[in-house]
């Protein structure tokens, strides 16, 4: 069996309790589920420089709001792929420890790596599992980080507190002040149109 065969079966295998329990769907090697107004992924990316004798894979994350979906007057996939999702992270920056990546070689001992690949993933996806709409986004994470503000805003708005979206929206235009960005452009931009002349 080639390396890259061997880290699909150990991360399907670290997958599966969590598609039986957890609802997830399987296609290739993502993972989907509807929770409450949300849509979640989890997606292996296999390396495009993997080889028989060594292969690698990152594990992405990815949460879709109907909301937001509605906000920008589209209507939501009834499968989001990754790159759809309006908040994304690599596993590693969601659970602490885990490695930016997970590669398999001959000499790995792919049980004890299959083992630490679930228990990532089960803490990860302890913190999804919280996540049904909107309102739990906002208290379970800060989304304080760089373009995660804009989602912030936009998780706010929709939730009906203005007063918080314009925080929001006003600390992501701080952040990206040497880009051109305004605080007009982005209002428009992410369709939070009540905010337009706040305050």
């Amino acid at each position: 069996m080639s390396s890259s065969s061997t880290l699909t079966a150990l991360a399907t295998a670290a997958m599966k309790p969590h598609a039986a329990g957890g609802g997830f769907k399987k296609e290739k090697l993502n993972y989907r589920r509807r929770l409450g107004e949300t849509q979640q992924v989890v997606n292996f990316q296999l390396s495009q420089g993997n080889t028989a004798g060594e292969a690698r894979c990152y594990v992405n994350l990815a949460i879709a709001f109907d909301a937001i979906f509605s906000l920008e007057g589209r209507q939501a996939p009834a499968a989001i792929k990754e790159y759809e999702g309006h908040f994304r992270a690599r596993l590693e920056k969601l659970v602490d420890g885990a490695p930016p990546w997970w590669t398999v070689t001959a000499a790995t001992d792919t049980a004890a790596l299959g083992v630490e690949l679930g228990a990532a993933l089960s803490r990860a996806l302890l913190l999804f599992d919280r996540v049904d709409g909107p309102a739990a986004m906002i208290s379970l994470m800060p989304l304080d980080r760089g373009a995660q503000n804009y989602l912030k805003a936009q998780l706010h708005y929709v939730n009906g507190d203005l007063d918080a979206a314009y925080a929001a929206l006003c600390a992501g235009v701080a952040f990206f002040a040497d880009r051109g960005v305004t605080l007009e452009k982005m209002t428009r931009q992410l369709h939070l149109e009540k905010l337009i002349g706040w305050r």
